[in-house]
């Protein structure tokens, strides 16, 4: 989320009625002093009510306690991103008014933090680059209006079961973790019919689940820089995938419906282009493997075959 920074001093932006719903505050350490409280506080809040957006990012704030006093405001978005926050306090639950939560780049470890599954309204959940390692399974459906759960560069070492709940999600991204597989009930049917955008690369996943074919709404699937060798029959099924990334793995055979779709591999460059509505790269691929060291086979005896021609071709002159 990009918020062009006020430049103004924060008391005097408060002066301001009109910049009220909109406090962008980003990278000003020297003003909050390492807390919210700067801002949030007893002779504040009454200013605050109109609240809308707030952007604190990258401010060297330890401090986010005060989060949970604006309650009483009309706020739907907060970034805390780029701070070394170490924990999300629980009663940031009482905000339920928030739908974007972004806290990228922070220090946060373990668990999901619990707040989120009090708050029903969330539609947006980004923790990129933190140390998160799980959520909690049996809490997760609460997340009901939940679009988008961006966990990139986290610690996380499986996905929990009850994700397929999550009816509204759109975008899944996780990235950079710790994933070795993906329990097939995630995306069993009818689950996660809304999912568009999926991104599963730079894990350590061996297989994808054969049920993955069965989202049916998918649109964008990353699955690379992996240790994938067999890929799901289905794939030739999933009518509106637009995106396939699957650069990287350890495929040396694609299943019949695949390449009826796709087509074969087209050269060095490891794509696949019958289907023109979806882009298809399996480069860094045994598949391609193969045919990268046919190429320099057929290049070295091309250049062997010339390098006679002209020596004969010197004999004679």
């Amino acid at each position: 989320m990009f918020i062009k920074k006020d430049l103004r001093k924060i008391d005097v932006i408060l002066k301001d009625p009109e910049s009220i719903p909109f406090l962008k505050l980003a990278r000003r350490p020297a003003e909050w002093n390492g807390s919210l409280k700067t801002l949030i506080n007893s002779s504040n809040i009454h200013m605050l009510t109109p609240l809308e957006t707030l952007s604190v990012y990258e401010s060297k704030i330890t401090d986010i306690s005060a989060l949970s006093k604006l309650e009483h405001t009309s706020i739907k978005q907060i970034n805390v991103g780029r701070n070394p926050i170490t924990s999300i306090p629980s009663d940031l639950a009482l905000l339920d008014t928030l739908k974007d939560f972004w806290a990228d780049d922070c220090e946060v470890a373990g668990e999901l933090p619990a707040a989120f599954y009090g708050m029903s309204n969330l539609e947006q959940i980004r923790m990129s680059g933190n140390k998160l390692t799980h959520m909690d399974d049996s809490k997760i459906a609460q997340l009901k209006n939940l679009k988008v759960l961006c966990l990139d560069n986290n610690q996380i070492t499986e996905l929990p079961p009850n994700l397929r709940k999550l009816k509204a999600l759109e975008s899944l991204l996780v990235r950079s973790n710790l994933l070795v597989n993906i329990p097939e009930v995630i995306f069993s049917n009818p689950c996660l019919s809304n999912l568009k955008l999926l991104h599963l690369s730079s894990n350590k996943l061996t297989s994808l689940p054969d049920s993955l074919v069965s989202l049916s709404g998918l649109e964008t699937l990353y699955a690379n820089g992996n240790q994938i060798a067999v890929l799901p029959v289905g794939f030739g099924t999933m009518e509106k995938l637009k995106k396939l990334q699957l650069a990287n793995n350890k495929i040396s055979e694609l299943p019949s419906d695949f390449t009826d779709r796709f087509g074969v591999v087209e050269g060095v460059k490891g794509l696949l282009l019958a289907d023109e509505n979806c882009n298809v790269n399996v480069i860094g691929n045994p598949i391609v493997n193969v045919i990268v060291e046919a190429k320099k086979k057929q290049l070295k005896e091309e250049q062997a075959a010339e390098k006679r021609r002209l020596e004969t071709t010197m004999d004679t002159s």
